[in-house]
């Protein structure tokens, strides 16, 4: 008959060992499991770990380990907006000739140097906003692209809507 139990016909009375039948733990702990054909002895703590959505449960000696925290680095538009106001610093100050002249230093085309000082367009509350956010787990809060768009809207009004609605979607 499917299901039936045709094993070692062992019945195991949880609530003796101090566990809760309701209870969804994760480990349980036992003395001694006795079967009568193929006796099993489980001593010790029992983990289980997966399962769910149909998939089995596995069961091992071993805590499942813990997760590890996220982790946390500043988002690329955070180091690109840095970056454009170190660029900008140095051609103010005289450290280089012109932009291009600072594009050829750190290896980029003029176009490039061009679109990262956009960034600087952007109204004093965002480039604050840029500056505190993090890619968490490595997933980007706001992409360069988006960011780049905000920036050329000349209503600094304009851009803080445009940056609430990137920052929501």
């Amino acid at each position: 008959m499917k299901g039936e139990n045709k094993g070692a016909g062992a019945q195991v009375d949880i609530t003796a060992s101090g566990v809760q039948p309701e209870a969804d733990a994760t480990h349980i702990e036992t003395t001694s499991v006795r079967t009568e054909n193929g006796a099993i002895v489980v001593t010790g703590r029992l983990f289980r770990h997966g399962g769910g959505n149909g998939r089995p449960h596995r069961f091992s000696g071993q805590p499942a380990p813990t997760a590890s925290p996220p982790t946390r680095r500043l988002a690329r538009v955070t180091l690109m907006l840095t970056f454009a106001h170190r660029v900008e610093a140095k051609v103010t100050r005289g450290d280089f000739e012109s932009r291009s002249a600072a594009a050829q230093h750190y290896g980029m085309t003029t176009g490039r140097i061009t679109q990262l000082m956009s960034l600087l367009w952007l109204s004093p509350e965002i480039q604050e906003d840029v500056l505190f956010l993090e890619a968490i787990d490595g997933r980007e809060p706001v992409s360069g692209q988006a960011l780049e768009k905000i920036a050329h809207i000349a209503d600094w009004s304009e851009q803080r809507r445009g940056w609430r609605e990137v920052k929501r979607g």
